[in-house]
């Protein structure tokens, strides 16, 4: 068997959990495979539809699930290695549909060593689609990344790396499937959808306490991720984790107060108060160690419930009037999947303002802008009381989702890439 395209999809701990629910073991793997797809889950089936449409061969794989990728194996009756199915299979499945491209879908787990060999020997173009930092040897693997935010691609081309600039977007079969409300029986609470960065990695404490303050100056509704690792694991671990960091903080602080007193009484080195600033070489000792204790739910059981994924979380986001956005911390420009996730859906869409928004949304006509977490106070404030206004936005965001941001949109700049 021969295509064009191999996608690879991992997903995350959260939708994998939510998986286990709703796979059954009685269904072969294509029933279980589309059954997946129907609940549209992430892209679903946007990119696979897209390219057969124009002519070219796709397959996508779920590799990360181990559920579906053993049933394919076994359906095949091709044996594989449990200790190190990831691998195992995948490798197996690579030779099996034998494609021309194995295009990434946000990281690459394969073995390295494995897939130097299959590219080698199959002449394979590796491309990958990433909106987090790519690591040296996973960037050096690929013939072609795109980057989902400008300063990512920035990045990559200053690198001498064949990157593009290619944002997310919104696939419209969702709409053939999920009732969009008027816009005026919707809910005023704003809603939040996605991880709270309690038990998740530092990229997202920001978050953690950007919600939890939001949620308790306004009427904000949340369907949280918090993380899965047991209590007395979690606890473990908070325990080693904070232990290290004391001691980094300990020897940072000391090796500090050593160069501080070298710099000052050294009367050779000029501009010596510039060194003597009690910020440098080591963050404020509150800031940190001020990570989440609890989590959201814990806190506000009333305000904060269950995940959604897929199709149900379309339903969630499209019940309410507006949508509030929190990209991961310290990034410095914008674009991920929520902004085209509720937009797509009609829903207002309140996003932290940075420099490369106005490439996608007009500000104030199709999305709005906040500075800050006052700024966002006074601006649902506003909307709610000049509700024309934010019905207006909502449309307008819409309209522009679906006209330039749209599954279409994207593959059409992808072939562009790949056909040069």
């Amino acid at each position: 068997m021969s295509i064009s395209i191999l996608r690879i999809k991992d997903f995350g701990f959260d939708i994998n959990n939510f998986l286990r629910e709703i796979l059954d073991k009685e269904k072969n793997y294509s029933k279980n495979f589309d059954y997946v797809e129907s609940r549209r889950l992430i892209y679903c089936d946007g990119f696979k539809r897209e390219m057969n449409f124009q002519g070219i061969s796709c397959v996508e794989i779920i590799a990360n699930n181990f559920f579906l990728q053993s049933k394919w194996c076994y359906e095949k009756n091709i044996k594989f290695d449990e200790s190190r199915w990831y691998n195992d299979i995948l490798q197996i499945q690579i030779n099996y549909y034998n494609p021309k491209i194995l295009f990434f879908e946000g990281n690459i787990y394969l073995d390295f060593d494995i897939l130097k060999k299959l590219k080698s020997k199959k002449n394979l173009k590796v491309v990958i689609r990433s909106g987090l930092p790519l690591k040296k040897i996973q960037k050096n693997f690929c013939d072609i990344i795109f980057a989902s935010t400008p300063c990512l691609n920035n990045l990559y081309r200053k690198e001498k790396l064949n990157s593009f600039l290619l944002y997310n977007y919104f696939d419209k079969q969702i709409l053939k499937e999920i009732k969009i409300k008027d816009f005026d029986v919707r809910n005023n609470n704003p809603v939040f959808v996605g991880s709270s960065g309690y038990n998740s990695s530092n990229k997202l404490s920001k978050r953690y306490f950007f919600l939890k303050n939001l949620i308790k100056k306004t009427d904000l509704v949340c369907f949280l991720y918090e993380g899965n690792k047991s209590p007395f694991i979690k606890s473990l671990y908070s325990k080693i984790k904070y232990q290290t960091k004391y001691a980094v903080f300990f020897l940072s602080k000391s090796l500090d107060i050593f160069l501080r007193k070298f710099i000052f009484y050294n009367k050779f080195i000029s501009k010596r108060k510039i060194y003597m600033n009690k910020n440098y070489l080591y963050p404020n000792f509150k800031d940190y160690f001020n990570k989440p204790k609890k989590p959201l739910s814990e806190i506000f059981p009333n305000k904060v419930n269950s995940p959604k994924f897929g199709i149900d979380l379309y339903n969630k986001i499209s019940d309410h009037k507006i949508f509030i956005n929190k990209h991961v911390d310290d990034i410095f420009s914008a674009g991920n999947l929520k902004m085209f996730e509720s937009t797509g859906v009609k829903t207002a869409l309140f996003v932290e303002k940075f420099d490369n928004l106005n490439d996608n949304f007009v500000e104030n006509e199709e999305v709005v802008f906040y500075l800050n977490q006052d700024d966002l106070e006074k601006k649902i404030k506003f909307f709610l009381e000049n509700q024309d206004k934010l019905a207006e936005i909502a449309n307008r965001g819409h309209e522009k989702t679906l006209k330039h941001h749209s599954t279409k949109n994207r593959i059409k700049e992808i072939l562009e890439v790949l056909n040069n």
